[in-house]
């Protein structure tokens, strides 16, 4: 996988999202994680709009929004720096 391979999420970790049991996706790393560090983003997005995002220190935990949403909270986060 480009960006670095993301710690697996065990067998007994049944990752869900809104009651139902995710596909498994192709995670991609933020460039803007560290290189070679344990604190990293990754984002995965499928074919119905889902964008779905977990950290590599917990990687069976995922939050799932759509991309217009992910945009306007990048914007905002932007605009407070």
């Amino acid at each position: 996988m480009p960006g670095g391979t993301p710690a697996p999420c065990s067998s007994t970790c049944f990752t869900r999202t809104r009651g139902t049991a995710m596909p498994n996706l192709d995670w991609q790393k933020s460039t803007f994680s560290e290189a070679g560090g344990d604190n990293c983003l990754y984002v995965s997005a499928t074919c119905d709009g889902a964008v779905h995002i977990r950290e590599s220190d917990a990687p069976c935990t995922v939050l799932t929004t759509d991309s217009a949403a992910l945009a306007a909270l990048i914007q905002r986060a932007k605009e407070s720096v």
